[in-house]
């Protein structure tokens, strides 16, 4: 039952309370042994707190615990309001340069490590298609799957620099959705489905490169 109970727990990445850890986080904590644990607004006061509260929860880990953080940039930015914010996919597409796509991935990866996080969900692998626009806006910045996987590539290299694990999102892919799916179910017709599709491409070359970004997290905790 323990090593099932283990086996079981390795599959969940869970979310926390508050800002500290409560008696009964940590029990269960201990007992579940989840593969991560994700930090959201209500969980991150101040730089040192955090980097506390994971600190703390990695002590309770039996294996190495994945202590992530969605940190796109732009809208979506859980440390925006302890520290500078960073910018938009969409604005860092804007300029077309590599260079800067890797300058992204790495500052936010070094920002993500300064906390005490090793993984970051990010990038945005979506398309800028029309009919998302509303929903997603800056979050995603090409509307071609070429243009998204150079940028990924160059994203992903950052953060590796920066010693920090990401995971691109969200397959099988948001970009012909018209609705908020936190909220609601997609419903996609024949072309949204065809745009599905092409939005394939950057997810699978972003797999590609799974061992590798794994590989960096070995020893860490």
């Amino acid at each position: 039952m323990t090593t099932l109970r283990k086996q079981i727990g390795q599959l969940l990445v869970a979310g926390l309370e508050g800002p500290e850890l409560t008696p009964l986080e940590r029990s269960w904590l201990k007992l579940i042994q989840p593969a991560g644990i994700i930090l959201f607004r209500r969980n991150i006061e101040q730089a040192a707190q955090t980097c506390r509260l994971l600190a703390e929860a990695a002590t309770l880990s039996s294996t190495q615990l994945l202590r992530c953080v969605d940190l796109e940039g732009g809208l979506v930015d859980r440390l925006r309001d302890v520290i500078a914010p960073m910018p938009s996919q969409a604005a860092v597409a804007a300029t077309g340069k590599p260079s800067l796509y890797r300058r992204h991935g790495n500052l936010i990866g070094r920002e993500a490590r300064a906390f005490g996080f090793n993984v970051v969900l990010a990038p945005v692998l979506d398309l800028a298609l029309t009919e998302s626009q509303p929903v997603m806006t800056t979050r995603t910045g090409f509307a071609d799957p070429e243009a998204v996987t150079v940028y990924a590539d160059a994203f992903l290299i950052g953060l590796k620099e920066a010693h920090v694990l990401g995971c691109g999102k969200h397959f099988p892919g948001l970009g012909a959705g018209t609705l908020d799916s936190h909220s609601s179910d997609q419903a996609n017709n024949g072309t949204a489905l065809a745009s599905r599709h092409a939005s394939l491409p950057q997810f699978e070359d972003a797999a590609a490169h799974g061992d590798d970004l794994a590989r960096q997290l070995s020893g860490q905790r």
